[in-house]
Parts: C-alpha cells; sequence; structure tokens
C-alpha cells in the first residue's frame, strides 16, 4: 500500500504538468487554424480547388487572372469583363464569316463529330487536338461520375477516344433543335496557329514516343533522314498541301485548322477561351455552370519538359521557327490564314 502511495505521489505531478502542456498547445492550435483560415466570399470558398493568387482587384490583372481572394463585386466585376472579352472575340468572328461566306460553313454531322455534350451539366464543348484537351477529357470524366466509364481507360491512349465517344450526340440529333431545345453553354478553346505546332511536335515527336504517332514519326524519319522540327513541318505542310481545300481539311487533328474542326461560323460560342488565358476561362465556366466541384484549373501535364521560368511559349515559338525558311512560314501563313483572322492573330515576328 505504501508503496502505492509513493508510486502516485511521484506520477501526479507528471500527468498534470503534461495535461497542462497538452492543453495549451490543443487550444493554441486551434486559435492558429481559425485565424489562418483564409475568409473567402461563398461562390470562391465552394471551390475547394487551389487557384492562383493574383488580387483581380487591380486593373492590371483583373482580365485575365482570377483570384482566391477577391469578395463578391470582384467575382462579378471578372464575369463582366470575361463576357464582354467573348463578346468582342465573337462579332471579329461575325465579320471573317461574313468575309468569307459559304467556304466557312460546314455541315451539322462534321459539327457533331467533335462536339462533346453534357445535358445533364449544361455544357456543349467543341475540342482542338493541343489546346488542353486531356484537361477537358479530365473534366469531363467527373462530370460523368461513372466508374464504368473510368474502368474502360486503361492507358492514356483511351482517354479521348472513350470519353469523346460517351459524350458524343447520336449522328440523327438534329443539331439546331437540338441546340434550341436545350440550352448549353457553348465552349471552345484555341491558340497561337503555331505555338501549337511547336506543342504538337514536342509532345507527338521529339520527347514523347506517343505509340498513336509512331506510323507518323516513321514517316518523317525515312521521308527527311531524321526528327528535327524542319523535317516535321516538311511533313505537316505536304500533309495539308495534299488534303486541304477551300471547304475543308481533312488532315491530323493536331494540325487541322482551327476554322475546319469547330464550324466558328455556324456555332455561336459563347466562350471562346485561349490556351494562354485557360485558368481564367475555365473559372468563368465553373461559375456559370455552378460546378467548381468539377473543374481543377491545373492544365493537364503533356509530358514535354517545362518551360524555363524566363522563357514564354511565344519566346520558345520564334526559337523553333528560326529553324524554317522563310518561304516555309509564308506557306504556313497562308494555310493558317483564316484562323489568324478569326481569332486576331499575327505572325509579324515569325517573318522578320
Amino acid at each position: 500500500m505504501m508503496i502505492c502511495q509513493d508510486l502516485i505521489k511521484k506520477i501526479l505531478p507528471v500527468l498534470l504538468t503534461a495535461s497542462f502542456f497538452w492543453l495549451m498547445f490543443y487550444n493554441f492550435d486551434i486559435s492558429v487554424v481559425s485565424l489562418s483560415r483564409p475568409q473567402l466570399a461563398p461562390p470562391i470558398e465552394m471551390l475547394g480547388r487551389s487557384l492562383l493568387h493574383q488580387n483581380i482587384s487591380d486593373p492590371t490583372t483583373r482580365k485575365s487572372t482570377p483570384s482566391k481572394f477577391f469578395n463578391q463585386s470582384d467575382l462579378t466585376q471578372f464575369m463582366i469583363d470575361r463576357e464582354e472579352l467573348y463578346e468582342k472575340r465573337r462579332k471579329r468572328i461575325h465579320q471573317v464569316c461574313q468575309t468569307y461566306g459559304e467556304a466557312l460553313h460546314r455541315s451539322d454531322k462534321k459539327i457533331m463529330e467533335t462536339l462533346m455534350v453534357s445535358k445533364e451539366n449544361g455544357i456543349g464543348y467543341c475540342r482542338h487536338g493541343k489546346v488542353g484537351t486531356s484537361t477537358w477529357m479530365h473534366y469531363f470524366m467527373d462530370m460523368a461520375d461513372s466508374e464504368d466509364l473510368k474502368n474502360k481507360i486503361h492507358t492514356v491512349s483511351d482517354l479521348h477516344p472513350v470519353i469523346s465517344n460517351y459524350f458524343k450526340l447520336s449522328p440523327s440529333t438534329h443539331l439546331k433543335t437540338y441546340l434550341n431545345d436545350n440550352p448549353l453553354l457553348l465552349v471552345t478553346f484555341v491558340r497561337h496557329p503555331f505555338e501549337r505546332l511547336i506543342s504538337t511536335y514536342e509532345n507527338k515527336i521529339k520527347y514523347v514516343k506517343d505509340k498513336a504517332f509512331s506510323r507518323i514519326r516513321n514517316s518523317i524519319g525515312k521521308a527527311f533522314g531524321d526528327f528535327s522540327f524542319p523535317s516535321f513541318i516538311k511533313y505537316v505542310l505536304n500533309d495539308l498541301t495534299k488534303s486541304c481545300s477551300k471547304t475543308s481539311c481533312p488532315v491530323n487533328v493536331h494540325w487541322r485548322p482551327f476554322h475546319d474542326r469547330c464550324a466558328y461560323c455556324d456555332m455561336n460560342y459563347d466562350v471562346i477561351g485561349t490556351l494562354d488565358e485557360f485558368q481564367s476561362d475555365v473559372f468563368y465556366i465553373s461559375q456559370r455552370l455552378q460546378l467548381p466541384e468539377v473543374f481543377n484549373l491545373k492544365l493537364h501535364a503533356n509530358g514535354a519538359p517545362p518551360l524555363a521560368i524566363t522563357q514564354s511559349r511565344h519566346e520558345k515559338s520564334l526559337q523553333y521557327f528560326k529553324q524554317l525558311q522563310k518561304k516555309q512560314i509564308v506557306i504556313l501563313l497562308r494555310i493558317y490564314s483564316i484562323d489568324f483572322e478569326l481569332f486576331g492573330y499575327t505572325a509579324d515576328e515569325y517573318l522578320k
């Protein structure tokens, strides 16, 4: 009995001290958490995703960069700014379409080949190769929320055909009637045509041995003796000049002109996004659809080495194009001229 009393006298102070410190640190941790949690406006707090951190209330960044720290007023202004930008792009497209007339119109059947629709979520998306499309496949997979669909994707190469087929309209669909009966947010993304060619080269030929591109890669090596960028461009030019006409251009989707694939003179897109402002455009879409949990704003990695921080896509493009003859650049510009006009891109620096 005496031994137990002595043991209690020795242990009790230790337990009391430990309890004191445990309570102190427990309360301290709680206070730190409550103080450090950012106070977000409800629509942004719902995102639960990582956004960019620039201050959207700053006029210099408002039109291109969302922030998880802006309030409801800033969010409203951001949405207004984006809508004004999209309206400006639609007007430009309309003017170009009037200039070219019937040459830029496409059949409903051709449009539906590339249009993905989620009626339940209120979105229609027309895709282009090398303009964030893999990211959009993941978005649509999340919208489907189907384990059966996910189980059909065994490799990366399965992603595009499986997801696009799942969200494809029936060939018997009368497109204009369907769109009138089912209001959708129509979305498409573009980028500078020359930067897109470089992305295709790096992703499909130079750095990543894409199995789907093995035949093309072998053809380039056999025809031109190497897999350099100039050899790739020679291959692309041969394909474009042989296959394209004024009304159709059935070439590989990674260098097919934008206007031939998404029928900008037939479809009135609500969002004409760009790869340069991908985060802002996707954020706008997430707010319009009220689906913030679906849209992870990080672009899907394409397998190519990351750019140096100081080197922009534009600077890299100029460096690549210095390897080409000027007449090759002129031919590329002629082939993609309608895309340049539709979306306001320029090639002046490439021709210097």
